[in-house]
């Protein structure tokens, strides 16, 4: 497949674990596609996705019916129901700094206070708001009706978000 100057670079995303799959898939179809991993792998595991669950893809907007075949493939990233382009000026900073090999991490882009469903895992359905960003994730749940709050450690990946969070104080202040 031939990419006209006009095609743009989307996120795609992709089961779990499946990341490095489903680039070599789309590299077999033709896709220009871009897998950043972390440096630092050894020779016996693939290299850590910096994404994980994510596969950047180059395509226009009008041709992506093979992607959505790849096994290992869920959805392309959208907003209000249309595919969203990837800034390619972020894209290729990300690349830059793959390629220069310096230690890299991406933060969850979760701010303390976000509302969060949890999309995966035990908790799959809780909704909260985040208290913690750090090594771990801290969701709360308060029930303002008994005045209690329960907080759990979950796996940042499994976090979407939901709206912005309402302040603390206002389901305590009388109408």
């Amino acid at each position: 497949m031939s990419f006209s100057m006009d095609s743009d670079w989307f996120a795609l995303q992709v089961r779990m674990k499946t990341e490095h799959q489903v680039a070599d898939a789309l590299r077999s179809k033709g896709y220009e596609q871009f897998l950043p991993t972390a440096p630092g792998h050894t020779v016996t595991k693939e290299p850590k996705p910096l994404f994980p669950g994510y596969v950047f893809c180059r395509v226009t907007s009008e041709v992506h019916g093979p992607i959505v075949t790849t096994p290992g493939f869920l959805r392309i990233v959208s907003f209000g129901g249309k595919p969203a382009a990837i800034d390619p000026e972020e894209l290729a900073s990300i690349r830059a700094m793959v390629k220069a090999g310096v230690p890299v991490s991406v933060g969850i882009g979760f701010q303390i206070g976000d509302r969060v469903r949890i999309g995966e895992g035990p908790l799959r359905g809780v909704v909260g708001v985040l208290k913690q960003v750090e090594k771990r994730t801290r969701l709360v749940v308060s029930i303002n009706m008994m005045m209690r709050t329960v907080a759990a450690e979950v796996k940042t990946e499994w976090l979407q978000w939901v709206r912005p969070a309402e302040p603390e104080y206002s389901s305590r202040v009388a109408s």
